[in-house]
């Protein structure tokens, strides 16, 4: 036999795989994703909790910084309304911060009623630090930033309440963390500041007027269990971008109950939580708006599309748990259940269902 005789008889045919051999490989390949894929969006939403923790830490270090900055005092949740404005509002206790895009000027107006942007020019957060969720962020950066106009009084101010859908108003309702203002800090829609009177041109008269039966802390060294306490909970709230404008749906000058229905766009952030038991200080001081105050449902189980006062405002959207900030700066994951302890919420509280006695 020649060689080239020899070469062919050794050449085999290439044997391919069958059918069945091909199903079995593309079986054992879905089966492996399907095994996998559960664990990668376990893996990327403890990411995004853990993102949040972290987050949420800086938040508390801000909050320490400006405290340590001015005596001890503690953050404002909503501003009476003779505050917000330099140039109808003469008083020596206008309470206005730097403009976060515009640092030279201050900013005033509606806008700054809610705490959201004053404590990001306040503090020098930047906007990614403020909205968490990157998503949100995105879409937020995406929205106009037109100052309606600037104002040269002294200070020089700025006012974005051209639209309620721009970008500084995004900031300022919709922080990630969500901060217990009722009893930390005061808010005038929830009783602080009942009693504030704005003064004259020469700053004669003006006083912050707290209620005769202070249920919020001012300072921090007024607080009893700083590792107790919570400054703020992940929060969520009805898009302010949706309600039209300043003055529609009971939402006057930027009350925070904005209107909610099954088909409002729900932002994961709000400025502020409410707690439990509705039994805090009535009224409105300062010429804030009057709200509704709210006791939350009584089911534990959270469900998304439900309005977000349910749980005034608290979010736990991390594996049913809200990142819990409290006043000492550590942070905790706590269930519905664990923030319906009023202890955490309120300085003066001994029991979990401790309410507020004028």
């Amino acid at each position: 036999m020649t060689a080239r005789a020899m070469d062919c008889a050794q050449v085999r045919p290439t044997r391919g795989f069958t059918l069945i051999e091909l199903l079995v490989v593309i079986a054992i390949i879905a089966l492996l994703i399907s095994i996998l894929l559960p664990a990668l969006g376990e893996a990327r939403k403890a990411a995004e909790a853990l993102r949040e923790q972290a987050g949420a830490q800086q938040t508390g270090v801000s909050y320490m910084n400006y405290s340590n900055d001015n005596k001890e005092s503690t953050f404002t949740g909503y501003i009476p309304w003779a505050v917000g404005h330099l140039n109808n509002a003469p008083t020596t206790l206008v309470w206005l911060h730097p403009d976060p895009w515009n640092p030279e000027y201050m900013v005033e107006g509606n806008a700054i009623k809610v705490a959201g942007l004053r404590f990001m020019g306040a503090t020098g957060r930047p906007a990614e630090a403020q909205m968490l969720n990157r998503a949100t962020y995105r879409e937020f950066q995406s929205r106009s930033l037109t100052a309606q106009y600037f104002n040269s009084y002294s200070p020089r101010t700025t006012w974005y309440d051209g639209s309620v859908r721009d970008r500084a108003n995004a900031y300022a309702y919709h922080p990630s963390i969500g901060f217990n203002y009722v009893y930390v800090g005061g808010s005038a829609s929830q009783g602080a500041f009942i009693n504030y009177a704005r003064g004259d041109q020469f700053g004669v008269g003006a006083r912050i007027g707290h209620p005769p039966k202070k249920f919020y802390v001012t300072r921090l060294s007024e607080i009893i269990r700083t590792d107790k306490l919570l400054l703020g909970t992940s929060a969520r709230g009805v898009d302010v971008g949706s309600i039209g404008g300043w003055t529609g749906q009971g939402n006057s000058w930027g009350a925070q109950n904005i209107t909610w229905s099954q088909n409002s766009p729900i932002v994961p952030g709000f400025w502020t939580i409410l707690p439990p038991s509705p039994q805090y200080g009535a009224g409105s001081g300062g010429g804030a708006p009057a709200t509704t105050r709210i006791s939350w449902v009584a089911s534990n189980t959270f469900r998304r599309n439900t309005n977000p006062l349910d749980w005034g405002y608290v979010d736990p959207r991390h594996n049913n748990r809200a990142v819990a900030l409290m006043t000492d700066g550590h942070v905790e994951m706590l269930r519905l259940s664990d923030l319906r302890d009023m202890r955490r919420w309120a300085n003066g509280a001994d029991r979990p269902d401790w309410v507020f006695r004028p």
